[in-house]
């Protein structure tokens, strides 16, 4: 029912959208218990913007690296289900450039947006080691393996 609401108004084919990236998000998780938050999210996000061709262009590397820094801060976040709902609704507007109108239609966009994320945005540009202890908790392996690309990050848009 959804996909065909989504054909027919830009706000079913928003909600469609949320839902479906929600969906895929908590199925990775599923499928891939061990693995970290971030990862899934990273996998989604990429799955996403690949298929939508939102990048047109880019390469995969650059991509990859875009993953990373428009994900890491959910990735901060508490819980799967905030972060689902946090992804879908980036992934939303990243896909406004090749689905116009979408965001827009979207009820409560920046409202939704922005109760799941402002404490995190917070955290990150007033004292971002503290970001950094939450991040860790939820993704420890992640952090250890992109540690120089995550420090490089923080000097850029972190707090100093």
């Amino acid at each position: 029912m959804g996909f065909f609401k989504g054909l027919v108004s830009q706000k079913g084919s928003a909600l469609y959208t949320v839902d479906t990236q929600i969906g895929l998000y908590n199925k990775y998780r599923k499928i891939n218990p061990a693995n970290e938050p971030h990862e899934a999210l990273i996998c989604v996000y990429k799955s996403y913007v690949t298929t939508r061709n939102v990048y047109k262009g880019s390469s995969p590397e650059w991509i990859e690296q875009q993953s990373l820094i428009d994900t890491i801060k959910i990735a901060a976040l508490p819980n799967d289900v905030q972060r689902s709902k946090a992804l879908a609704l980036l992934l939303l507007s990243r896909s406004e450039k090749t689905d116009g109108g979408q965001l827009n239609a979207y009820p409560n966009y920046n409202q939704e947006y922005n109760s799941l994320t402002d404490h995190i945005e917070s955290l990150y540009s007033e004292n971002s080691s503290e970001f950094w202890k939450l991040y860790v908790a939820y993704n420890p392996e992640m952090y250890e393996i992109y540690k120089g690309l995550y420090k490089k990050i923080d000097e850029e848009y972190g707090s100093k």
